[in-house]
């Protein structure tokens, strides 16, 4: 059975990487994201967070928390201070506007649901960034320290902090939350300070093995450790470059406890008040202390181990098939979780008739005509030939990838709107070692009935040809941006992504 977990998180670079391995290992279940004020603001942590979860496929649900500390009104030295000279942190993650919005539900009220539920019994807590949730969520609910089977923290440091001499950034950013949740009597506390987290980093030759495995989870890891290798003040150089990336190394441990090579029983606690030790974790291993032991302290981690866990979890994710709905909606073609799509070949109407799809489309009848919607263990996909088909209206031309992509956005564009700004490029690329193209138009349509100024559209269309030569095309259509807000200001909005596939 796969370890069940909820991940709390601050989303930076290396809670992208440690979402992008939870997501991609077959043995882990990841039951729910949720937010918390750290790295960035509340809004940017949300939104990279489910920008990151979208980027790979995956459909667990986020859930946003708290936007600032337990008691403090802001970080012990405001963000824009502490991070004026440094590109080590970005506001906000390279990829795709989120598809969804988070959920309702605030992340304490999901946190205290959650375990109070017997059915939960079994799902691990792990925390990579702040604690405020989960104090929050103790004070709500004291009886969830007896119900958290464990509790799995990136935070603290034994011998040298990072945002101060003692003090780990975690830690700091709300050491009233850290002292809170450590001092709850939560039955099994792992602490995973930088002690281990440095003593196992990842290098340049990791970057180059993940983008060998070309899917999205693994290249977009490259990517960003890449960049944690050019800023972080941690970071070795050379031909061997490497830095440390905590977070992921919180989720590998809920499958390889022998990740850590050296660790400590000790009563640990939180420094809240010292005008130099502020957010110290205390690491009191005393043979004469009063206070019995009530967290395990990594002090040392193998790097073999950790690239074991994380090279598993992306060539899995590679392979990873989602099952067929209840009902059957047709044969399985190709799962490609690198390219984000599943294709497959329609044979009957779920969720909707075509009659209700028909009556529901009527102003937007370039989609939802032929939409067939479904969920396949996580997967959301939706499905039609005919739009692809009215692009070609003469039939699908006998042109190469990169070409027929091109035609296919164009037609695509043509069908929804009348654009006066358009601009249209294309690359070719290997989509989980499948051969492939990819088109995307960026356009602004002329203001019209319906259509309101300043919305900008995003159009894109994929081909990919797999090794038996089955040609799959997919077209999509995106609104992204309004620029011309009741109030005069610029607003982000997203009204979502129409996707048609066919498969020839």
């Amino acid at each position: 059975m796969p370890v069940r977990f909820i991940l709390d998180c601050d989303t930076g670079s290396d809670d992208a990487i440690a979402i992008f391995a939870a997501t991609a290992h077959p043995d882990l279940d990841l039951v729910a994201l949720t937010t918390v004020n750290g790295n960035v603001s509340l809004g940017h942590v949300t939104d990279n967070t489910l920008r990151a979860r979208d980027h790979v496929g995956d459909h667990t649900p986020v859930y946003r928390g708290a936007e600032r500390p337990l008691v403090r009104p802001d970080l012990p030295i405001p963000r824009e201070i502490l991070n004026a000279d440094s590109d080590f942190q970005v506001e906000e993650m390279p990829y795709a506007m989120p598809v969804g919005p988070a959920e309702d539900t605030t992340a304490v009220d999901f946190l205290v649901d959650a375990y109070m539920d017997d059915a939960n019994a079994d799902v691990q807590l792990v925390a990579t960034g702040p604690l405020t949730n989960i104090a929050l969520a103790l004070a709500a609910e004291p009886r969830l320290a007896e119900r958290i089977p464990r509790l799995v923290v990136m935070g603290g440091a034994h011998a040298n902090g990072n945002v101060t001499a003692a003090a780990e950034f975690n830690f700091w950013v709300d050491p009233e939350a850290a002292h809170a949740v450590l001092s709850a009597g939560i039955r099994d506390v792992v602490i995973v300070p930088l002690d281990a987290t440095h003593s196992a980093p990842l290098s340049i030759a990791d970057c180059d093995e993940y983008e060998k495995i070309g899917t999205r989870a693994a290249t977009a890891t490259a990517n960003l450790l890449r960049q944690r290798i050019a800023h972080d003040q941690a970071a070795t150089a050379g031909a061997n470059a490497a830095a440390p990336v905590h977070d992921p190394m919180c989720v590998a441990y809920l499958l390889r406890p022998d990740l850590f090579t050296e660790t400590v029983e000790a009563f640990v606690s939180v420094e809240t008040t010292g005008e130099r030790t502020l957010g110290e974790l205390l690491v009191d291993t005393r043979p004469w202390r009063k206070e019995p032991p009530n967290a395990t302290v990594a002090l040392r981690a193998s790097t073999e181990v950790y690239r074991d866990f994380l090279r598993t979890a992306f060539v899995s994710g590679a392979k990873r098939k989602p099952r067929a709905p209840e009902g059957g909606i047709g044969s399985e073609l190709v799962i490609d979780e690198a390219s984000r799509l599943s294709y497959i070949r329609p044979d009957g109407w779920t969720r909707a008739s075509e009659a209700e799809l028909a009556a529901e489309a009527a102003e937007h009848w370039w989609w939802q005509t032929s939409s067939l919607a479904f969920e396949a263990d996580g997967v959301i996909a939706k499905v039609g030939v005919r739009p692809i088909e009215r692009c070609f209206s003469g039939g699908v031309p006998d042109l190469g990838l990169e070409a027929l992509a091109r035609e296919l956005v164009s037609g695509y564009s043509a069908m929804v709107l009348a654009f006066d700004e358009m601009e249209l490029v294309s690359e070719t690329l290997a989509i989980g070692g499948c051969e492939a193209a990819v088109a995307t138009c960026h356009a602004r349509p002329i203001p019209g009935p319906g259509v309101p100024r300043g919305k900008w559209h995003w159009m894109r269309a994929t081909v990919v040809r797999t090794g038996d030569g089955v040609t799959v095309l997919k077209s999509s259509v995106r609104a992204a941006r309004n620029e011309s807000g009741t109030d005069g200001g610029v607003i982000a909005v997203l009204d979502g992504v129409h996707d048609s596939i066919a498969v020839l």
